[in-house]
């Protein structure tokens, strides 16, 4: 068994990507471990943090491909995500408290209006419940404490975005 590669793992809810990491890197120790009859290192990591919130592909570097990481994380990616219209939330996501922004009820037309207006580049500050790190912390821990959290803006480039279904409150859209 080669312990040099990459891992593609569909990352649950709840995980943070730290645990998906630890996850690997026990199976492929107890692995070699099985083969030879002996303990190594095994160096494991990934290309991108995803929040616990999130679900998805993570690509996991083992061994040798630890040093290209970040080759991989600068490559395009597909995200699919569910927004409820109408309502916003504290956090930015599921877990905040909720308050009722508008009663309006847009057309799906209206809607592919508004997603297609966010293609190409632009600055976008991410939520401060994000998993970008922040003074060496995530910055939804230190959100999640209470601690105010800066975070500067940064260019995204969005090449494509499609509404995948929409039944009021709910849109679902995949975007690169």
């Amino acid at each position: 068994m080669n312990f040099d590669g990459i891992l593609l793992i569909d990352k649950e809810k709840g995980w943070s990507s730290f645990d998906v990491v630890a996850k690997a890197r026990n199976i492929l120790r107890s692995e070699y471990r099985q083969l030879h009859g002996q303990d190594k290192k095994i160096k494991v990591g990934h290309t991108g943090t995803l929040d616990p919130l999130a679900t998805g592909l993570m690509v996991v570097v083992v061994g040798s491909y630890c040093k290209r990481a970040g080759e991989f994380s600068k490559l395009d990616k597909v995200y699919e995500a569910q927004m409820k219209l109408g309502e916003t939330s504290t956090t930015g996501d599921e877990e905040g408290g909720k308050s009722r922004v508008s009663e309006k009820v847009p057309t799906k037309n209206e809607l592919k209006e508004v997603l297609h207006g966010f293609l190409g580049e632009s600055m976008q500050t991410p939520p401060s419940f994000s998993a970008i790190k922040v003074g060496g912390e995530r910055a939804y821990k230190l959100a999640r404490e209470g601690r105010e959290v800066k975070i500067e803006p940064r260019k995204v480039n969005i090449l494509s975005i499609e509404l995948i279904s929409y039944e009021y409150p709910f849109a679902n859209f995949s975007k690169i």
